[in-house]
């Protein structure tokens, strides 16, 4: 299936249909996502490109906003004031992303 994501074109409307995240998601299970350039952007998500271009790892490693965003990896809880927050163990995201 070929799905489009197109960018908001109301003023002061900055919304997406999809996030990065749920792009990869269709696109792992053999759908084709075309996604209108600057959909997203000033959403909120400040880091759309960043993501989309380089994949997370990537970004987070060059950007320390994106890596402070993390808050689970692998199943481990790789943020921690939420970690401490709910009494769970902390793992630095470096350690569990491969």
């Amino acid at each position: 299936m070929i799905i489009g994501v197109p960018r908001e074109i109301k003023d002061n409307e900055n919304r997406a249909a999809a996030i990065p995240a749920g792009v990869q998601a269709l696109v792992s299970r053999g759908h084709k996502v075309l996604v209108q350039k600057w959909a997203g952007f000033g959403s909120g998500i400040g880091y759309v490109r960043q993501l989309a271009d380089k994949g997370w790892v990537q970004a987070a490693r060059e950007n320390p906003e994106i890596a402070r965003g993390l808050n689970i990896v692998r199943g481990h809880v790789t943020n921690q004031p939420v970690a401490f927050a709910h009494h769970l163990r902390y793992v630095p995201w470096t350690k569990v992303a491969a």
